[in-house]
């Protein structure tokens, strides 16, 4: 029974993750019609991106009081709903300053679950957390990687409202998901006296790295599609590339975090950076040369890093 219950709960799981970045990448191959049909300006375009992830750093900044209060399933299922109305909405907003305010409620929702899957999976699988954890940011990055390659498509089949608004059914059937799953309430003994870490200097310097790394990502989600746009390329290959990177994004993020078998990770996360070096080099000063060959590179780096941090 608690294998079968731990199964639903790694598919609840794995399902929530898929649905954490089609907000951000669902968005980024369209920029261009966007920019035609809403009117979307240069500083919306550029807040798209940026919001979200100001909500999701500004909700982990709330994670210790926030979990010490409610319990995970109801964050998660919190988190889930206000991305499905974000998303949702979409469907009907014919502005561009509308669409920046669906991604600050999207990015809140996707800050809430982010905040919370920790904890569950060390509560659930505290015998496999690493594991567990990197099938977590593949499922992640893996959605993303469905965002930037489909919605195109859904664009020209469906139109682009329905391209964007349409990534609302996979967290509906999420939400579903873990209205079954029973996450159970950990008894709460007295609040847990949490030490300042404004003072401490290993405390900001893992957080500066961690915020260069995702830095990086959001910028080759945001940007890399529009970029290759303006060099001739259609929405659809824009998107499919992004896609490839995000597919090697997964393939780092589940394959680099099992050789980090010692305590000391440097070594992995220093081979993470020099593929992103080289990946983003490669963007800048030869993008037209082998932009599938920089995309891979950069992606695996990018995607080896988050698990490893």
């Amino acid at each position: 029974m608690n294998r079968h219950f731990n199964g639903l709960t790694l598919a609840a799981l794995v399902l929530a993750g898929l649905n954490m970045r089609p907000l951000l990448t669902s968005l980024s191959p369209l920029l261009g019609q966007l920019r035609q049909m809403m009117g979307l300006s240069s500083l919306a375009a550029s807040l798209l991106p940026a919001v979200p992830m100001v909500m999701m750093g500004a909700v982990a900044l709330l994670s210790a009081s926030l979990m010490q209060r409610v319990p995970l399933q109801r964050l998660l299922l919190a988190g889930l709903t206000l991305l499905l109305l974000a998303l949702a909405a979409r469907g009907v907003i014919h502005d561009g300053s509308w669409l920046v305010i669906s991604a600050l409620f999207g990015g809140l929702g996707v800050g809430v679950v982010q905040m919370a899957m920790p904890g569950l999976i060390r509560q659930r699988f505290a015998q496999r957390s690493a594991p567990v954890t990197g099938l977590w940011a593949g499922a992640l990055m893996g959605g993303g990687g469905l965002g930037a390659a489909l919605s195109p498509w859904l664009s020209d089949h469906l139109g682009e409202p329905l391209a964007l608004s349409g990534w609302a059914l996979p967290v509906l059937l999420a939400i579903g998901l873990w209205l079954y799953v029973r996450v159970p309430t950990v008894a709460s003994t007295e609040n847990v006296a949490l030490p300042s870490l404004w003072r401490t200097p290993r405390a900001w310097t893992l957080a500066i790295s961690f915020g260069l790394v995702n830095g990086g990502y959001a910028t080759c989600v945001a940007w890399l599609p529009d970029a290759y746009h303006h060099l001739g390329w259609s929405a659809q290959a824009g998107g499919s590339l992004l896609g490839a990177m995000i597919l090697c994004q997964v393939a780092g993020a589940l394959l680099m975090p099992l050789l980090a078998r010692k305590a000391d990770r440097r070594p992995q996360l220093i081979i993470s950076l020099v593929c992103q070096l080289i990946g983003m080099s490669g963007f800048l000063f030869a993008p037209l040369f082998a932009p599938w060959l920089w995309a891979a590179i950069a992606g695996f780096g990018l995607g080896a890093a988050f698990p490893l941090a």
